[in-house]
């Protein structure tokens, strides 16, 4: 005997209609995967500074010039950093050169 499966009233409850917070919803009948962002965590200054090879100090002036982002909870917390937004400036600053020729 086979049983069709129950689902709990409860279940959707809190949500709207069509939204969905797992990282596969369903679309009609067909399953989509929605990209989910990995969050790597907060670091501090130091740690930022050295993934990109500058200064403390340089870093810091970036950050207050708002060249790059940057969360700061209270006044005896330090600078802390989103390495996604690390990656980001990175990839502002590059610079390509399109001419094929050497110098």
């Amino acid at each position: 005997m086979h049983l069709p499966a129950v689902r709990s009233p409860l279940r959707n409850r809190g949500r709207l209609a069509g939204t969905c917070r797992e990282s596969v919803c369903r679309n009609g009948d067909k399953l989509k995967r929605e990209p989910q962002p990995t969050f790597e965590g907060l670091i501090r200054s130091r740690e930022a500074a050295k993934l990109l090879g500058i200064s403390e100090w340089l870093l810091r002036k970036l950050a207050h010039e708002g060249e790059l982002p940057y969360v700061h909870l209270g006044t005896t917390c330090p600078m802390l950093f989103d390495p996604l937004d690390l990656r980001r400036f990175v990839e502002r600053k590059k610079i390509h050169n399109h001419n094929n020729s050497l110098p």
